[in-house]
């Protein structure tokens, strides 16, 4: 958060607690008032920043702040049977606040018998507040509706939504899977449709005006969550076995019912023209390092979303969710921009901005939240991608003199200021094929990385590791090397690993484009990778 400065509130303002949803009865934005130190006169801000409003959480951090509080991992057996309570019904808390003692709260036990007290605005905030936008929608009853039309492809059993052209969701986030995931669930899944819809119900319900302005404390009906597991963060009472949740910091083994595959279409969805080379591509214009949000201000809908980074609340669910973008168009790499930039670069940048629903009339940025992290392990649904490389490795086995011990597949991780993590002409995650091969007492590592989108040409790598090393953290690092080099394999680093004992094998020409391949080329391609074995 050091580098996001919300405008009205001071340096190093802590969050102790939230009180009454509020609009003027003629407004269309909603806030949410706040409990904060040191007072001060602006306690409250826009509902679009609930993706960051937690309790202990610290507004214009001039320093690193560490969140003190207990952790603890529960898992969820029934969640239909927690009882519904005032936080003022919680013994451990001592909050004289009589605006934040109104809100709602979920109380439960867990299978160890420790008294769980959960907010539900915490609860909303990790499934469904993901960003901006679903955090303004969750007050409208038909937004949603309007904007993504929901069909059915009985060809291949797939489900299409169609996004609506004038939609204000940051098209941006389609680019991230753990985005659209979330999407998904909460667009298609009934029960978390149904959970989610109820926030409108109640307030619709329990909304009450004073002095021209509407109130409302928050309220919810949970969605099923029952095997879900949660780490949560707060206030422990040892004697008592009590816990208040200040925060939760991740929740997985989310069940849900989407077994189709879900396909997203826009009409400003590309798709890049693989035929020109990797040396046309552009750089976009110098990305801010540094923001200043204005959550009173209205931002200009014809500029693209800033993406802010805030502090990620892991989400995982029970089966991966499989989901992807439709290209509408195609576009050549020249016109491409892209702003894989170190910060060094831009850390004199600064870039007024806000997460309001835009106008053509706002006088700042757009930006919207970049909070949505996925655990789910789904690389198996990017098998596909390996097919030619995984036919080869077949071939290789079956005709050489060696043995296959383990095949792994992992997306490149997302790191800041970076796009090669994503396949650029599709937004899917770019993953890396690691094989593990044994010819007579040796073993080697087989590292092939996805380039179907022509993004660079990439060569396979055969590496000799030595013994003494930490592989999983080692792989994980040539991983985060590949995508700060812009997919350059770190040679230094693999020679050290290997003493040297590292090499590259091409492939096929246009091998990232063929539907087939005929079995000479295979043979020529796995005997040029079997030579790399030999000393």
């Amino acid at each position: 958060m050091n580098n996001l400065h919300i405008d009205g509130f001071e340096d190093n303002t802590e969050i102790h607690g939230f009180g009454s949803f509020f609009k003027h009865n003629n407004a269309a934005r909603w806030n949410i008032n706040l409990s904060v130190s040191p007072n001060q006169t602006k306690q409250f801000t826009s509902l679009s920043q609930a993706p960051i409003l937690t309790r202990k959480r610290i507004i214009n951090a001039t320093n690193d702040i560490y969140k003190k509080g207990y952790l603890r991992n529960i898992e969820i057996e029934n969640a239909q049977i927690w009882k519904t309570c005032k936080i003022a019904d919680c013994p451990i808390l001592n909050n004289k606040n009589k605006s934040e003692n109104e809100q709602f709260c979920f109380k439960f036990t867990t299978n160890s018998g420790m008294t769980v007290y959960l907010p539900q605005f915490e609860l909303a905030r990790v499934l469904f507040f993901r960003d901006g936008y679903l955090s303004r929608t969750a007050m409208n009853s038909t937004e949603l509706s309007i904007e993504f039309d929901i069909d059915h492809n009985s060809d291949d059993d797939s489900v299409i939504v169609n996004v609506l052209d004038s939609t204000s969701y940051c098209i941006e986030h389609f680019n991230n899977e753990a985005a659209r995931s979330t999407l998904s669930w909460v667009l298609l899944d009934p029960n978390a449709r149904t959970s989610y819809e109820s926030i409108h119900r109640y307030y619709r319900k329990n909304v009450y005006l004073k002095n021209n302005y509407e109130h409302w404390f928050f309220q919810f009906d949970q969605p099923n969550l029952d095997g879900a597991k949660l780490q949560i963060k707060g206030l422990y009472n040892d004697s008592d076995d009590i816990f208040f949740v200040n925060e939760i910091t991740s929740i997985t083994n989310l069940r849900h019912s989407l077994s189709q595959p879900i396909i997203f279409t826009h009409s400003n969805f590309t798709e890049l023209d693989p035929t020109v080379e990797s040396k046309n591509y552009t750089k976009e214009q110098k990305i801010a390092d540094k923001y200043a949000l204005y959550d009173n201000l209205t931002p200009n809908s014809d500029t693209t979303h800033r993406m802010v980074s805030a502090p990620s609340t892991m989400i995982g669910f029970a089966t991966p969710i499989n989901t992807r973008k439709e290209p509408k168009k195609r576009q050549t790499l020249s016109t491409v921009s892209f702003d894989d930039q170190s910060k060094d670069d831009n850390s004199d940048i600064i870039s007024h901005i806000g997460t309001e629903e835009g106008s053509n009339t706002g006088t700042i940025l757009r930006a919207e939240w970049d909070t949505t992290v996925n655990t789910q392990d789904d690389e198996r649904v990017y098998e596909n991608k390996f097919s030619l490389f995984f036919q080869m490795i077949s071939f290789l086995e079956n005709n050489f003199d060696c043995q296959v011990i383990s095949k792994n597949i992992t997306k490149l991780p997302i790191i800041e200021k970076h796009k090669k993590h994503l396949l650029q002409s599709t937004a899917e995650p770019r993953c890396i094929a690691v094989i593990e091969i044994a010819i007579g007492t040796k073993v080697y590592h087989i590292l092939e990385v996805d380039t179907s989108d022509s993004a660079k040409p990439l060569a396979t790598k055969v590496v000799n590791f030595q013994s003494n090393i930490d592989l999983e953290a080692e792989l994980n690092d040539i991983k985060e090397r590949l995508v700060k080099k812009s997919l350059l394999w770190p040679q230094e680093r693999l020679n050290l690993l290997s003493g040297n004992r590292q090499v590259s094998a091409s492939h096929p020409q246009k091998i990232n484009y063929c539907e087939n391949i005929d079995e000479a080329t295979l043979h020529r391609w796995s005997a040029r990778v079997f030579s790399k074995f030999i000393d």
